[in-house]
């Protein structure tokens, strides 16, 4: 589902869809050593920041947990909830999407965790559009070269809608993401 590196090793989250609740790690220069950290069920999305691994998966139950694997201790702690997420300039900027499937109603809450203080910041995202707190939010970036964020939203049947705001959190403007379920944006210089 996800990989990330960080110092000499590649994690790797693994799914399996219930039947797994683990990130493997494998050394990049001997490949056939592999050990795992137990985290929750159905990992999905790794990010690195500050030398720590954040891991954002489905859960058992489609509950969204979120949280950080220690490198050096091999151990996982769940921080929170959330269904997207990237990590950029010692923050992890987090979605939460969650969807009535009794009358298709999605609300999306946003929120940033400061790594470094442990703290998170409900308050970050400023003048945010009525329909982006309707809508699931399907993707997070930071755009590297001026740490502008950009949230892609899906309703899994037309194409995306991209969410600018500046990087302290302040709404911008939105344009289309010219295809259906944005999963990521890639910056040029």
């Amino acid at each position: 589902e996800g990989v990330v590196t960080e110092n000499g090793k590649v994690y790797c989250s693994i799914s399996g869809w219930g039947a797994d609740k683990r990130v493997a790690v494998v050394d990049e220069k001997k490949f056939k050593e592999v050990s795992y950290i137990e985290v929750m069920s159905n990992p999905d999305n790794l990010a690195v920041e500050d030398g720590k691994i954040f891991v954002q998966g489905y859960g058992s139950t489609y509950d969204y947990p979120f949280g950080v694997i220690n490198p050096k201790t091999k151990t996982y702690e769940t921080l929170g909830k959330a269904s997207s997420m990237c990590a950029r300039n010692g923050k992890v900027y987090l979605a939460l999407s969650i969807t009535n499937w009794s009358n298709y109603k999605t609300t999306t809450t946003f929120a940033v965790y400061d790594i470094k203080s442990g703290k998170t910041d409900k308050d970050f995202f400023k003048d945010i559009p009525q329909k982006l707190t309707t809508t699931t939010a399907y993707s997070i970036s930071v755009n590297p070269f001026n740490n502008d964020i950009y949230i892609a939203s899906s309703d899994f049947f037309s194409d995306g809608t991209i969410y600018k705001f500046d990087a302290k959190g302040k709404f911008e403007k939105t344009f289309s993401a010219y295809g259906i379920n944005p999963c990521k944006i890639l910056f040029l210089k």
